[in-house]
Formats: structure tokens, C-alpha cells, sequence
């Protein structure tokens, strides 16, 4: 007798005329004809299969229903894909393999600043666009144009330039080298004594690899983006102003120590000019000394640079500097906050510092 998965049985018939059980089904095949199959694949999809009449499954069909992500790729991430205007949302994978919302998409900070500490406060810059770049013409320089719109997520950045004192606390921590120095006529004042008459001086005379080491250290943090210190500069869209101040030259000599109006000056402390806060609150971007970016250099990055949170070219030989070093503030016009420097990273100068920056999600 036919049995089981297109099995056979046998049956034997007994002396009372009545069939005795049938003994074990024998030569089973995979399936029972007509079964249906289906099960699991890819991305939370499905496939299925019958089983035929010879008791044998037929190929599976395509995987279908899949969703957009796996469930066990991790933790919930940030993303700015879905937001608009600079804005980002956290995002998770869910157990139906499709993207669940977190956190809404939101322009604010989801970090909060650094405050109340010893001039090493952080200020939030909200997510959104700005203008960067010049077109003022006595400010246009060959590799500051043309304008172009630029959206960045939120990030955190330093309100002041890192100090002598942070950064010898990073030297006594046995991961940062003290700069060469010091050089009591120039602008490197660190190892001037007493410490603490020089302790809100900006740290000087360090190569590029010396700051961003030494933002590393300071919380996992990095040096800003040419265009987070642009905008941290100068404000969002449609603001457009050459200074941090606003757009009138004559009163340079009221926001910054310039050295056309103190002949022969040096540097000032970090938080020695609150009256040239930028938009956002920074001090000192517009004077003092210039500040590293993150970014290689390329004179022609401006026609390239993508919209959202550009980073500069991948490689290169020079590294963006921004900002006034007093000795670059000689005559009038003032040197305006769209101005872009370049430097070898592995030469220090006394005149350059710079500020960290973390992004703040």
C-alpha cells in the first residue's frame, strides 16, 4: 500500500479476514505531494515551494517582501538621510527589517556643550546653511570664490582658541610635546614665567599633527572643517559679513589688536575681545593668530566642494589655516573671515593656533 512521502507499506491480511496494521512505511521521498513550503530569506523576505507529485520540492521561487536593513547591523545611528537644511535624526533597524525612527530630525544640538570651564567652553552651531565664501571685491582673493551654498550638520566648537594652560595639561598627561619656544618677542609665549600671566594665551608654535593631537586628547574631539570655522565665523545664510563683527572696517580698531593701530603689539589672552564675538559667540577669529583646520588645500576646492558637511580634498600637500595673525592685519582692508591660508603641516609657527571641534550628535 501507498504510504507516507510516496512511500510503500506492507499489509497482511488476517485469519479472521480483517487487514492487520500495516507494518512500517518504507522508501519515504522528501515531502507529502501538494505540501506547500515557504520560510525566511534576506532582508525579513519570503520564498516559497510544493512539493510535487513524486514527492519531491520544487525550486524555490524568488525572495520577496524584503525590507531595507538588517536588524543586526547595531546600535541606532545618526544620519542626515530624510532631514533637510542641515537637520539629522537617529535612526534604528527594526525587527521587521525596516528603518524606525529614534529621534527626530531636528537642526539643535543633541550633545550638550562644554561649559563653565576654564576658557575651554564649547558653543553649539545648529545645523543649516551658509554662505561661504567672498563677494565682496576688496576681499576676493583666486581660491575664495565663487559663494556657494553650504549645509552642515550640528557640531560643537571651542568659543576660544586652546590656551597655554590646556594645553600644558595635555603635556603633564605624557601624550602632547611642549612647542619650542619660548620667544618672549613673538607670539610664542608658552614656558614664559610666571605660567600663570600667560596661562589665557593661545597655544602657539605647533604643527598640524601637534593640534590635532592634542584635540584628540581633549574629549576624542578634532580639528573644525575649513567650513564649520567659516560658518562658526561668520553666521548662517543669508548672512554675508567680512568680519565677525559686521561689515565696518573703521572700527577695527575698537574689536581687534590689530597692528596698524598698536604699533609694535603682541598677542592678547583668548577672551581679551568679547566685543568681536562672531554670531555664534567664538572670540578672536577675526585677530590674535591663525587657527588649523582640518582640510588639505586646493586653490580650486570651491568649484567642487560638495553641499553637506564638505571636508575638503582627500589628500594633498598643504593644510587650511583661516583667520588674522596679528601680523597679518598690517594695513586696511582688515583681513576678512573668508580669507584662506595654507601651510605645510609639519611647520610650526608662533603666530598659529587653533580650536576643537566635535560634531554634536
Amino acid at each position: 500500500m501507498d504510504c507516507g512521502r510516496c512511500g510503500i507499506a506492507s499489509q497482511r491480511c488476517g485469519s479472521d479476514g480483517l487487514w492487520e496494521l500495516p507494518g512500517t512505511c518504507l522508501y519515504e521521498e522528501e515531502c507529502f505531494a501538494g505540501e506547500p513550503g515557504t520560510e525566511t530569506c534576506g532582508l525579513c523576505g519570503t520564498r516559497s515551494r510544493i512539493c510535487d507529485a513524486t514527492c519531491h520540492w520544487l525550486p524555490w521561487t524568488s525572495c520577496s517582501g524584503e525590507g531595507e536593513c538588517d536588524p543586526s547591523a547595531g546600535a541606532p545611528y545618526w544620519t542626515p538621510d530624510g532631514c533637510v537644511d542641515g537637520a539629522v535624526h537617529q535612526v534604528t533597524c527594526g525587527a521587521d527589517c525596516h528603518m524606525a525612527e529614534v529621534w527626530p530630525c531636528s537642526a539643535d544640538c543633541a550633545i550638550a556643550p562644554r561649559i563653565g570651564g576654564t576658557l575651554d567652553d564649547e558653543v553649539c552651531v545648529p545645523g543649516g546653511p551658509f554662505l561661504m565664501g567672498t563677494d565682496i571685491p576688496q576681499h576676493i582673493q583666486t581660491d575664495n570664490v565663487p559663494v556657494h551654498t553650504v549645509t552642515l550638520t550640528p557640531y560643537l566648537i571651542d568659543v576660544y582658541k586652546v590656551t597655554n594652560a590646556r594645553y600644558r595639561a595635555c603635556v603633564a598627561a605624557g601624550v602632547c610635546v611642549a612647542p619650542l619656544g619660548p620667544y618672549a618677542s613673538s607670539g610664542c609665549t608658552y614656558g614664559l614665567t610666571p605660567t600663570s600671566d600667560w596661562d589665557a594665551f593661545p597655544i602657539t608654535n605647533l604643527t598640524w599633527e601637534q593640534a590635532t593631537q592634542f584635540c584628540a586628547w581633549d574629549g576624542g574631539r578634532v580639528l573644525p572643517s575649513e567650513a564649520q570655522w567659516e560658518k562658526a565665523a561668520k553666521g548662517p545664510a543669508p548672512r554675508q559679513v567680512p568680519y565677525t563683527w559686521g561689515t565696518d572696517p573703521n572700527t577695527t580698531c575698537a574689536y581687534a589688536r590689530a597692528y596698524y593701530c598698536f604699533l609694535g603689539a603682541r598677542l592678547e589672552a583668548v577672551d581679551a575681545r568679547p566685543e568681536s564675538a562672531s554670531y555664534y559667540g567664538l572670540h578672536m577669529m577675526n585677530q590674535g593668530v591663525w587657527e588649523w583646520t582640518a582640510d588639505w588645500y586646493d586653490a580650486g576646492y570651491y568649484s567642487t566642494s560638495p553641499s553637506l558637511d564638505p571636508t575638503g580634498p582627500s589628500t594633498g600637500t598643504l593644510h587650511v589655516f583661516r583667520g588674522t595673525g596679528y601680523q597679518g592685519a598690517s594695513t586696511l582692508p582688515f583681513p576678512s573671515i573668508a580669507a584662506r591660508h595654507s601651510l605645510t603641516g609639519w611647520l610650526p609657527e608662533d603666530v598659529r593656533g587653533f580650536r576643537c571641534a566635535r560634531r554634536a550628535y
